[in-house]
């Protein structure tokens, strides 16, 4: 249910990787990319007793069997899911307490890409334990009110959450509810037999969110190997990695906007979109250039260093789009980059300079899509 890995750039850094001139320590750097695109994401389903997590993890994995047995040694198994390409579910029961294992230990140590916190209602032991998450495993985890048909019974589903929202908003992507029984009925070996019951089920607003996460990630991962081919690569790989077109980053005269004024009616006029779009992907090249291997999470000096620069970036991504005068969706999408920038800095640690990076390329990715549209 979600794109598959771009096998052109798997094989290209692949390739640079290999090549001879690379310095030790990109190629150490080269070598966790290149794992971490070939190892499936990994979603965890985890929570308190009885609250569901082995109908929920069977139904993502597209499977109807019992509960999925734990691999050797008692560690969780991952088990590949048959619905969602290149995805292993782990199926995590907490320890109880007193085990002398803390239960946000736990979840850490299956290096989870997605985490589905299933429960009831989410009360003082499981926030306990979800408190001692780390934040950027949060940002990535939504938080299951399962069994939604027995509450709804009861008469206490909008009820519960309703109490649940608050909770979301600062530790979970979001809240979800699902009849996973009703769900499981609605499907048919790994296709959906019955639309309709799949959406009031909740599944369908699960798999879809699932899907946007999976594809999210995975868009990531692909721009952080184009960055990395684009530094180190061959000179034929560098140019296949960067397929858009790109123009000198001065302006195209002394105001964009004035230029489409004058020569209006003029078939050959570029669009301005585009023209700002090759603009900003020649300026945004130029700086990735100046981007280290790797985040060092020890050297505070350099993570705002780093930062500094993705905020330089953005900001100068704006002034070409006010120059042009452009407005509507790419206007918006620059804006939001600048401000979610100016946060990040904020707060001056590894995770909020990975993430500034990646907005970065999550905008030269949107700046190609305009120019091939």
């Amino acid at each position: 249910m979600n794109a598959m890995l771009d096998r052109d750039v798997l094989s290209r850094l692949e390739q640079a990787v290999a090549a001879d001139h690379l310095p030790g320590k990109a190629r150490d750097y080269g070598q966790r990319l290149l794992a971490r695109l070939r190892a499936p994401l990994r979603l965890v389903v985890t929570g308190p007793a009885g609250s569901g997590k082995s109908e929920l993890a069977r139904l993502l994995c597209g499977r109807t069997d019992p509960a999925m047995a734990p691999g050797p040694g008692g560690e969780p198994a991952e088990t590949p899911s048959v619905l969602f390409r290149n995805l292993v579910v782990i199926e995590l029961g907490l320890p109880a307490p007193g085990s002398g294992t803390p239960s946000a230990g736990a979840i850490e140590q299956t290096s989870p890409d997605i985490i589905l916190w299933c429960t009831q209602g989410f009360g003082h032991a499981e926030a306990q334990v979800w408190a001692r998450v780390p934040d950027n495993l949060k940002d990535h985890a939504f938080l299951v009110l399962t069994k939604a048909d027995e509450l709804m019974r009861h008469g206490v589903l909008d009820e519960r959450l309703d109490d649940l929202r608050e909770v979301v908003e600062t530790e979970f992507h979001s809240l979800l509810p699902i009849a996973t029984a009703q769900a499981a009925a609605a499907m048919a070996g790994t296709g959906i037999a019955d639309a309709a019951l799949h959406a009031r089920s909740g599944a369908t607003a699960l798999f879809e969110a699932l899907t946007r996460m999976i594809e999210q990630g995975r868009g990531a991962d692909q721009d952080a190997a184009d960055l990395f081919i684009r530094r180190h690569g061959h000179p034929a790989l560098r140019s296949l990695s960067m397929e858009a077109p790109t123009v000198d980053a001065s302006p195209v005269c002394p105001s964009l906007a004035d230029a489409v004024t004058e020569t209006q009616g003029n078939p050959a006029l570029p669009d301005p979109e585009a023209v700002v779009s090759e603009r900003a992907i020649h300026l945004l090249d130029a700086h990735c250039a100046d981007f280290p291997d790797a985040i060092d999470g020890d050297d505070p000096a350099g993570i705002r260093a780093l930062l500094a620069l993705c905020a330089r970036t953005a900001g100068a991504l704006g002034d070409i789009v006010e120059e042009a005068g452009l407005a509507g969706d790419l206007a918006e999408d620059v804006l939001e980059a600048n401000e979610m920038l100016l946060l990040l800095t904020l707060e001056q640690d590894e995770t909020a300079a990975a993430d500034a990076v990646t907005l970065l390329l999550q905008l030269r990715r949107g700046f190609e899509a305009r120019l091939a549209a």
